[in-house]
């Protein structure tokens, strides 16, 4: 059955007064009692019934989607997973609001003008029913009494409608709404993918030059060291000797204090120094004696006075007895290395964040699609009780061309029949709008 068909009972009891009045015009009593026994049979109470029941099931159920959604998505919401394209965080949960404020307005309306026509069917039923089927009152007397449930019919029509392209809109707006949620979901995790993979070229880069900085200073004690145990003694053009295996034992601890011990030896510093002889000195080239062979003045004579290849490590390694350059580019490797360290771990711990939204955003989107089922039930119910207003609309819009006949007749015969079938079309109308009103009414656990 489509929205815009009237209930089958309706179709039945047209069937009933086509095969009746218009083949034996004359049987009035005939076709009266068909009606009535009609009405009176257990399917068609069974029918309305069923209308009924579904109906009561259709709006409790209805309200219990509308708050198992609205439970998911204020989670949701709260975990702020879902982002707008430009990063900052969608919130769901006002719109869903909205639908549900619209649902409830839309009730509280409905009932009111299921109520406002039902107490007109009752009066209509109770007093203008009796006239008509009462001969002591003329045509013309009769058809007056129909011109106010006329143009009530025609409102309840007009508020039918609307109500019923309301519930359409709400049907839509639930199907459209789990479609962005979803789509926003979605969107966000590829916007986590494409951030992890550009932090992880960026963390990549970052620990390469890392690397590098780390592998200047390793490469620099490195060669310092083999040079140094190569060379136990070197002599100068000038005959000093330096003992190897004690620089070797001071490099290899790579320390710089301020105070050495050498013995046989020598050792260059930019601090002070003093000798194993007691001698202290500052910035110079020192034996194991005690005698400065170098002052801090004299410092390039002194490291002229050293073997090519030991000035060579000594030079990498950076030590202040070398010059202030040197110095002030292991300062700069270290100063670099710190803050290539500092980035690496922002950089990683942004990694691990954006990591854990990733798998929030996959969390949410099973949800959802958990919830599949729930707003497929929503859609589809708020649809039915669009589908129940336009039954309603449908039939008064045949009681008001039923009314609208009747007042167009002269035939005392045909205003009779009308009356008998007019009275079960209004009790049927009057039974759904009884139950609607009660079920919308009915407060909910």
């Amino acid at each position: 059955m489509t929205d815009t068909q009237a209930p089958a009972y309706v179709e039945e009891l047209l069937e009933i007064v086509k095969n009746v009045l218009y083949e034996n015009p004359e049987q009035e009593t005939r076709l009266r009692e068909a009606i009535l026994q009609h009405a009176r049979s257990q399917s068609f109470r069974a029918t309305i019934e069923q209308e009924i029941q579904l109906l009561g099931e259709t709006i409790a159920n209805i309200e219990n989607d509308f708050s198992t959604i609205e439970s998911e998505v204020h989670d949701i919401d709260g975990r702020k997973v879902i982002r707008e394209l430009d990063g900052s965080h969608q919130r769901f949960l006002p719109r869903w609001m909205g639908l549900r404020q619209e649902y409830t307005s839309v009730m509280l309306y409905s009932q009111t003008s299921a109520g406002k026509i039902n107490s007109k069917i009752h009066s209509f039923l109770r007093h203008i029913i009796p006239i008509l089927e009462n001969e002591s009152y003329s045509i013309d007397e009769k058809k007056e009494s129909l011109e106010f449930y006329v143009e009530s019919l025609a409102e309840f029509q007009q508020q039918g409608d609307g109500i019923g392209t309301r519930f359409l809109r709400l049907s839509q707006g639930v199907s459209v709404f789990k479609d962005d949620i979803v789509k926003a979901a979605k969107r966000g995790q590829r916007l986590n993918t494409m951030e992890l993979e550009s932090l992880h070229e960026l963390i990549t880069r970052l620990q390469k030059d890392f690397d590098k900085a780390s592998g200047f200073f390793n490469q620099a004690w490195d060669i310092v060291g083999s040079t140094v145990l190569r060379t136990s003694t070197m002599v100068s053009a000038a005959g000093i000797g330096a003992g190897g295996a004690s620089l070797a034992k001071i490099i290899g601890a790579k320390t710089a204090a301020s105070t050495v011990a050498v013995q046989g030896g020598l050792f260059g510093c930019a601090g002070s120094i003093t000798t194993a002889g007691g001698t202290t000195c500052s910035a110079g080239f020192y034996t194991g004696g005690g005698t400065a062979i170098a002052s801090s003045g004299t410092a390039a004579s002194g490291l002229a006075a050293l073997a090519p290849v030991a000035a060579a490590a000594l030079l990498v390694v950076g030590l202040g007895a070398l010059g202030y350059s040197v110095y002030g580019g292991v300062t700069d490797h270290s100063t670099k290395m710190k803050e290539l360290s500092t980035r690496l771990e922002e950089k990683q711990e942004e990694y691990n964040r954006i990591q854990r939204k990733g798998a929030d955003c996959e969390n949410v989107i099973r949800e959802l699609q958990a919830l599949d089922p729930a707003f497929l039930r929503l859609a589809n119910r708020l649809s039915s009780m669009q589908q129940i207003w336009r039954l309603l609309v449908v039939d008064a819009q045949n009681l008001s061309n039923e009314l609208t006949t009747m007042q167009s007749t002269q035939d005392p015969v045909l205003l009779s029949v009308s009356t008998t079938y007019i009275k079960v079309l209004y009790e049927t109308l009057q039974v759904a709008l009884d139950n609607y009103t009660l079920q919308v009414s009915r407060p909910r656990t």
